[in-house]
């Protein structure tokens, strides 16, 4: 909206209007408008759209003015294209200028901000992988029982499914059912006591 008001503002403010105002609004052409039209938009973007068939000789309604102006602002910002609403003067120029490196800056924005939350996503499920690994690898060396071990599997399948994983080992063990904890322990724990 901003971007269209401005590319509009400079149109309007480009020629003194004030020897404008008493010219003819009638429907004879002279050269590409009637008398105001060419009056008070000589040498802007709008002379062009009038000479093109794009708005009336008199230059249309500021509604008009506002949807060719959006026209011109919308993809510049978005893809930066002008399109065929073209900036004339080089007042228009650098004001398109500045608004195609906003545009682009915006969108570098948010396809950096997407790409981060994609580059996360995949980060917390690989970290939960090198998780379940790390447990999996302490059951093996630990020699615990593999009806034990599937039952530690099912459960970290469901802290996945249900949470999204989890952060560390400890947090973990601390997740598991009691039961579970508890057979861990006494599996992982018992020989050392015994060995005392």
């Amino acid at each position: 909206h901003w971007a269209c008001c401005g590319f509009y503002a400079f149109a309007r403010f480009q020629n003194d209007h004030e020897q404008c105002y008493d010219l003819d609004t009638g429907d004879t052409i002279i050269s590409w408008g009637n008398e105001i039209s060419e009056c008070m938009w000589d040498d802007t973007w709008v002379r062009r759209q009038i000479q093109n068939g794009k708005l009336p000789i008199n230059g249309g309604e500021p509604w008009q003015l506002y949807i060719r102006a959006f026209h011109w602002a919308l993809p510049t910002l978005v893809v930066v294209v002008i399109g065929d609403v073209v900036p004339i003067t080089s007042n228009e120029t650098l004001y398109a200028f500045l608004w195609m490196v906003v545009g682009v800056t915006i969108n570098a924005t948010i396809i950096g901000n997407v790409a981060n939350l994609v580059a996360n996503l995949e980060t917390e499920s690989s970290e939960f992988v090198k998780k379940a690994d790390a447990i999996n690898h302490f059951m093996y060396l630990h020699k615990v029982p593999q009806d034990l071990q599937d039952r530690v599997e099912h459960f970290m399948t469901y802290l996945w499914t249900a949470h999204g994983g989890t952060n560390n080992e400890e947090e973990f063990l601390e997740d598991l059912p009691s039961t579970l904890q508890m057979e861990i322990t006494d599996h992982t724990r018992l020989k050392h006591i015994k060995d005392c």
